[in-house]
C-alpha cells in the first residue's frame, strides 16, 4: 500500500489518489493538517488517537498503517497510548470508574481535580462544579490517560438468555393485548347486537 506514508514525527502522508477506506481510517485517528491535489498530511497524536478509539471503531487503523514502514518511536507511541486507553471510564458526566488504586491517587491529588471531587466509592470518583470538557482536558491534556466513553450494551452482545426473556416478554405483551382486545369485543357486542 503505496498511498501511504508514516513520518517519524507523527505525520501521516496520504498519496492522493488514495482509497477512501484508507482516508476514512486516517481521518478517524488523527487530525488534518494540509490538502492538495497530490497528497493530505495529518498528524496523529495521543488525543486523536484516543477519539478514534472512543468512536468504537476497530483496529482497523493499526492494521493499515502496519501494513507500511512504521518509524520506531511511532510504534512504541502508539502502544502506550493504546495500553492507557480503559484505564479510566466515564460512567456518567459527572463519574469516572478507575480500577488502578495508584492512578486512582494520582487523581485524587491533582490540584484542579481534587477540589472538585464531591465523592469516592470504590473504584468511582463523582466531580461537581467541572464540565465533562474540563474533566476530559485535565486527564488527557495534563495527566496524559484518555477517558472511555462508557458505551450501553448493544443488543447483539446481550446473552441467549437475555434475548430469550425478551421474546418472552413480547409474547406476554401480545397476549395482554390479544386479551384486552377479546374483552373490548365482547363489551362492543352487546351494543352492536342493539343496532
Amino acid at each position: 500500500m503505496n498511498s501511504l506514508m508514516v513520518l517519524p514525527n507523527f505525520k501521516i502522508i496520504v498519496l492522493n489518489p488514495a482509497e477512501d477506506t484508507v482516508k476514512n481510517t486516517i481521518k478517524n485517528y488523527t487530525d488534518l493538517v494540509t490538502s492538495n491535489s497530490q497528497s493530505d498530511t495529518y498528524v496523529l497524536s495521543s488525543t486523536s488517537y484516543w477519539r478514534g478509539l472512543n468512536k468504537g471503531l476497530k483496529d482497523d487503523f493499526i492494521t493499515l498503517i502496519k501494513s507500511v514502514e512504521v518509524p520506531p518511536n511511532v510504534l512504541n507511541e502508539l502502544d502506550t497510548w493504546h495500553k492507557k486507553f480503559g484505564l479510566i471510564i466515564l460512567v456518567n458526566n459527572d463519574c469516572v470508574n478507575i480500577n488502578n488504586p495508584n492512578l486512582q491517587q494520582e487523581i485524587l491529588n491533582h490540584s484542579l481535580l481534587k477540589n472538585n471531587i464531591y465523592n469516592t466509592q470504590g473504584s468511582l470518583i463523582f466531580f461537581k462544579n467541572i464540565s465533562l470538557d474540563e474533566i476530559k482536558d485535565i486527564f488527557e491534556n495534563e495527566l496524559n490517560y484518555p477517558i472511555k466513553i462508557h458505551r450501553p450494551i448493544e443488543l447483539e452482545n446481550i446473552p441467549e438468555t437475555i434475548n430469550e426473556t425478551i421474546e418472552s416478554f413480547d409474547l406476554k405483551k401480545t397476549e395482554i393485548k390479544d386479551k384486552q382486545m377479546d374483552l373490548l369485543f365482547k363489551s362492543i357486542l352487546p351494543i352492536i347486537g342493539r343496532l
